[in-house]
């Protein structure tokens, strides 16, 4: 009796670790399938997606300051 009920929740803590990791994957597809349709043509789509990959990504920090001309400004409240 033990032992089915321990399957039974590896089971069900499979299932939602497949469930939460097949949406991440449709998240992830539907926004490549919007990002294909938004362009004009194939080149475009390929050029913004390098473009894209390539950035740095900026700091989530409020305060960083990223470059020195931006530092020279002074912040507006």
């Amino acid at each position: 009796m033990e032992i089915n009920v321990l399957v039974l929740c590896g089971v069900c803590i499979f299932l939602l670790i497949m469930n939460l990791v097949e949406q991440w994957q449709h998240t992830k597809r539907e926004n490549d399938l919007l990002d294909r349709l938004m362009a004009n043509s194939h080149d475009d789509y390929m050029r913004n997606r390098i473009i894209a990959s390539s950035k740095p990504k900026k700091s989530e920090y409020i305060g960083e300051v990223e470059s020195k001309e931006e530092a020279s400004y002074l912040p507006v409240d």
